[in-house]
C-alpha cells in the first residue's frame, strides 16, 4: 500500500516551499541591491580617478586647437602656471580645504598685486 501524506502534511510542505521561495526571492533582492551598490561605488571610484597621471601628462597629451597664436600663448602660460602651482602646493585648484571667503581674499591680493604692477609701469611710462 502506497503512503499518501495527510492533507495537513501536504499543507505544511506547501507552506515550507512557499516560505523557501520567498526567502530565496528576498535573498536575491538583497544580492541585487549589493550588486547595484558595488557598481555605484566602482563608478564613483572611476569618476575620481584622473584621466592623466600628472599635469605634465595631461598637457603632453592635449592638443590646443586654437588658430590664434596669442590665445594659444596665453593658454600655454596658464597651463605652465598651473604646473608650477601643482609642484609648489601639490593640490589642484579644485581643492576644498579653502573656504569661499579665503578664495576671495586670495583673488583680492592678486588683484592688488596687479594694481601695484600697473602703477609701476604707468609711472615708468610717464618718465
Amino acid at each position: 500500500m502506497e503512503y499518501k501524506p495527510r492533507w495537513d502534511e501536504q499543507f505544511r510542505e506547501m507552506e515550507w516551499e512557499k516560505k523557501e521561495r520567498q526567502r530565496k526571492s528576498r535573498n536575491q533582492k538583497i544580492y541585487d541591491k549589493l550588486d547595484e551598490f558595488e557598481k555605484r561605488i566602482d563608478q564613483e571610484k572611476k569618476a575620481e580617478e584622473p584621466l592623466f597621471k600628472s599635469p605634465e601628462d595631461y598637457w603632453n597629451n592635449t592638443q590646443v586647437t586654437n588658430y590664434d597664436p596669442i590665445v594659444e600663448s596665453v593658454i600655454r602660460k596658464i597651463n605652465d602656471r598651473s604646473l608650477e602651482g601643482m609642484k609648489k602646493y601639490g593640490v589642484p585648484m579644485t581643492r576644498t580645504d579653502i573656504s569661499t571667503l579665503e578664495w576671495l581674499k586670495h583673488a583680492q591680493e592678486e588683484a592688488m598685486d596687479l594694481a601695484v604692477y600697473l602703477e609701476r609701469l604707468i609711472q615708468d611710462y610717464g618718465k
